[in-house]
């Protein structure tokens, strides 16, 4: 097992899946470049389908000229069996292939195939890049389902120009063919033109009150989907407080809402559906009775006035089905719309960091310095962390303590470019964080959060993660330093074993301990800690301890700890409140001058005793 498990990019079928790549994206919110960009990749593959579908759907509307052309032979008994049958050699070499264009069905599947995962992966990749204001604010049940509904909507967009949009060119292809080969009057050709006009005009000028309504109707499905996800993955608190019976009433009332928002929809469908097809209807009778009058009147042959009369009941069909595909093409306009929309929003965001590319920066001291910082998580809304200073030497212990909404963790968080800071500078390494390359910033540090994230593969990947490139043995040694080995070993898969969702196979403190070893395997200059001992018992945090203080020589540690006896051996101790450094010094300086550290302490004590 290698590091080319956890990419995959090595796969001798990856490069089939090509990138998209973003400086290319769309300037606009329109669907239809946002449907090139998906597909151009593979333009080559589309346009040589869209030849053969073309000629296959004019073949197939087309037919009814092979049958016209024979009511009239046969209706004049001017030739033959043999004769008729070499005279429908011709036709019977189109009709092959009719059947031999059905091939073009393997490549279309598989470039359509294609792009929509190669659209998936770009989704993917740019909702990822976004801020974590961005993510913090949507649930992530709706954002994965504005990724799955999009997919599947750009497939169906894809499916419907194929088979509906290209059918109604091979129709008007194969009608102007029997004008000149059965001598159709071109008024036909006309009243086709017009009818198949006034029904798509009918149907776009229709459209934006149908979209409005899908757009009502997806809204309360992505809602439906993230109460889902939340509800599904909180389901022992739901069965701890016996709350299933008020989880059910309240996914009852979104169900409702979300029937309501689809009862509109539904209704005006069907409004839409009627209208259209009695347009249809009209321009069939107007067809029909300008044939009659045509055929009975002398001016129109018997083998045309056939071809018009199956050409219109072939033209009623191919509308009707188009109507119908119309409903399926808006409903997955108006899914792949809401995508396109978010993925807009990826490109235009101000505020990317992980798109960022800035000065390259590689860590190596581990010097940080915050200086004069403000931040606040919403514009206008009372800052977290008020005008702060502090240095951090290289290879400092820090722990940072004060009572719960101090500005802890913002801190950390702007200190991992997760947020920028809205006065002030930060530096690391004496380099300004805002201008460098945030991806080659993040590699300077090693995190051990208090929850950490555990991915369901095997606990060989997820280890892994923090140094792809790392070979088996550096994992295991890594795991052996955070004294994870053991309790891995003991599984019958060893390091292959699936962690499940959410890691759900570890207990709190083997969750843990893959995080620390992760940090190990990082090998970075700074280290961050947040309660990450928290979870443990006093022998495994004990042993745990030990490997930490091995992980901490010659690197900046930075921990946040509630357990204040976790910390007390570090060199340094800063205590904040309300956003601010209201002391700082190591343990016995700070016990002596019987401050907030002091009287923190003093109630974990007595807490202990």
């Amino acid at each position: 097992m290698d590091g080319s498990t956890i990419s995959g990019s090595a796969s001798r079928h990856g490069r089939r899946l090509r990138r998209l790549d973003p400086a290319e994206a769309p300037l606009g919110r329109g669907f239809l470049p946002w449907m090139w960009f998906a597909v151009r990749p593979y333009r080559l593959t589309f346009f040589a389908v869209t030849a053969v579908m073309v000629l296959r759907h004019s073949v197939a509307a087309g037919i009814p000229l092979f049958f016209s052309y024979f009511v009239g032979v046969v209706a004049s008994g001017g030739m033959g069996f043999g004769e008729a049958i070499t005279a429908s050699l011709p036709y019977v070499g189109l009709f092959a292939l009719f059947l031999g264009t059905i091939a073009v069905l393997y490549p279309a599947h598989a470039m359509t195939d294609l792009a929509t995962r190669g659209l998936g992966m770009y989704a993917l990749d740019r909702m990822i890049a976004m801020d974590t204001a961005w993510h913090e604010d949507r649930a992530s049940g709706a954002k994965g389902q504005k990724v799955n509904k999009g997919r599947e909507s750009f497939k169906t967009l894809l499916d419907t120009f194929f088979w509906a949009l290209l059918a109604q060119i091979g129709l008007f292809v194969s009608l102007a063919a029997s004008v000149e080969v059965l001598d159709v009057p071109g008024l036909f050709y006309v009243l086709y033109l017009l009818f198949g006009l006034t029904y798509v005009a009918g149907a776009v000028l229709t459209l934006p009150l149908l979209r409005r309504r899908y757009d009502r109707f997806y809204a309360a499905v992505e809602e439906l989907f993230a109460n889902v996800y939340d509800f599904l993955s909180s389901v022992t608190t739901i069965k701890i407080f016996t709350l299933e019976r008020p989880i059910l009433r309240r996914a009852r009332s979104v169900e409702l809402a979300g029937h309501d928002a689809g009862r509109q929809l539904f209704r005006f469908q069907a409004l839409r559906w009627m209208g259209l097809n009695l347009g249809a209807g009209l321009w069939i009778t107007v067809i029909f009775v300008v044939a009659l009058r045509m055929a009975t009147a002398g001016t129109m042959t018997l083998e045309a006035f056939t071809l018009v009369l199956m050409f219109t009941v072939g033209a009623w069909m191919r509308f009707e089905w188009l109507a119908y595909e119309l409903n399926s093409l808006v409903e997955a306009y108006s899914g792949f719309r809401r995508l396109t929309e978010t993925l807009a929003d990826a490109r235009d965001a101000a505020e990317a960091p992980d798109s960022h590319r800035g000065e390259p920066f590689t860590p190596s001291r581990g010097t940080i310095s915050f200086e004069n910082v403000s931040f606040a998580y919403k514009q206008g809304s009372d800052p977290v962390v008020t005008d702060l200073t502090l240095r951090i030497p290289q290879g400092q212990r820090v722990g940072l303590v004060g009572p719960s909404g101090a500005g802890k963790s913002t801190l950390l968080k702007l200190l991992l470019a997760l947020y920028a800071p809205d006065e002030g500078t930060l530096r690391v390494d004496g380099r300004e964080v805002a201008r460098l390359d945030v991806r080659g910033y993040r590699r300077a540090f090693g995190v051990i959060p208090q929850d950490p994230a555990i991915f369901n593969m095997s606990l060989m990947d997820n280890i892994r993660f923090a140094r792809p490139e790392a070979s088996e043995d550096e994992v295991i040694a890594a795991a052996k330093a955070a004294h994870a080995h053991d309790f891995i070993s003991a599984y019958p898969a060893g390091y292959d074993t699936i962690a499940g969702e959410r890691g759900i196979v570890l207990s709190g403190g083997q969750r843990q301990r893959i995080a620390i070893a992760r940090a190990v395997l990082r090998d970075a200059p700074i280290v961050i800690l947040d309660e990450a001992t928290s979870a443990l018992d006093s022998e495994t945090e004990r042993l745990v301890q030990r490997s930490l203080e091995t992980l901490f020589r010659g690197r900046t540690v930075i921990a946040i700890a509630h357990r204040l006896s976790t910390l007390a051996r570090f060199e340094r101790i800063v205590v904040m409140d309300g956003g601010r450094i209201v002391e700082d010094g190591p343990h016995h300086t700070l016990i002596a001058t019987a401050g907030l550290y002091a009287r923190l302490w003093g109630l974990q004590a007595q807490a202990a005793e």
